[in-house]
């Protein structure tokens, strides 16, 4: 078997979505997985051409064949990393998700040793409980990531458990996890301490949740599916 890419299609969705969001609303481009099977290195250069503002991948692999090939473009690694890979995080141009203080220390010991400044972008369990802190110590470890001189807050995230469903009982559950998102983006605003990147949303949530998830605090998407 044999799958035909079109890279211009591609073009075209990326540019319709961005013509949707309008300026204020950053698009963060999920394509790990090797961009789900399309390929990864040819999707992130053509969405580089169409200027999205960050590549989601999975682990440090993925961030370091991108960088191998010249992609510029800021990588968020979406998952927690394992311990064993934090120099390499460090040495590497990429935002590390924190879920952890624990994991937050090493990180920074480790950047004070290499001498370098690491941006992080702190997750946050809301309900989907795979993965992220939950909100309470989410708090937490902002606090603790402003305080430190070699992690630099760049973001803030969460992730919907049921987002693509319709049921009546699924859409509250997602209107739950925006509420509990929001509260702690509030108290984080009142704190002084609100990092610059709020995204809840996936393909699913921005279509069936547009307003909600574009609005007030957030100013970036995931769309990948999409």
């Amino acid at each position: 078997s044999e799958a035909v890419i079109d890279l211009k299609g591609l073009a075209r969705n990326i540019e319709t979505v961005r013509a949707r969001l309008g300026e204020y609303v950053k698009i963060l481009f999920p394509i790990k997985a090797d961009a789900y099977g399309h390929g990864a290195v040819s999707i992130a250069r053509a969405a580089e051409r169409m200027s999205v503002d960050y590549f989601g991948l999975a682990n440090i692999a993925e961030a370091q064949e991108l960088r191998d090939t010249g992609i510029k473009t800021p990588i968020l690694i979406l998952a927690s990393s394992r311990t064993a890979h934090i120099p390499d995080l460090v040495r590497m141009d990429v935002d590390v998700t924190l879920s952890s203080l624990e994991f937050a220390q090493l990180l920074a010991i480790e950047a004070q040793r290499q001498g370098r400044r690491v941006r992080v972008q702190v997750k946050v369990d809301t309900g989907m409980g795979r993965n992220g802190a939950l909100p309470h110590d989410a708090l937490t470890l902002v606090r603790a990531i402003y305080r430190e001189p070699y992690l630099e807050c760049t973001g803030i995230f969460s992730h919907f458990a049921c987002s693509y469903s319709e049921k009546p009982e699924d859409r509250a559950f997602t209107e739950h996890q925006i509420a509990v998102f929001n509260d702690l983006l509030t108290q984080l605003d009142k704190e002084k301490i609100l990092p610059p990147l709020r995204h809840i949303a996936n393909s699913s949530g921005l279509v069936q949740f547009e307003h909600e998830v574009t609005t007030g605090y957030y100013n970036m998407v995931r769309p990948g599916i999409l």
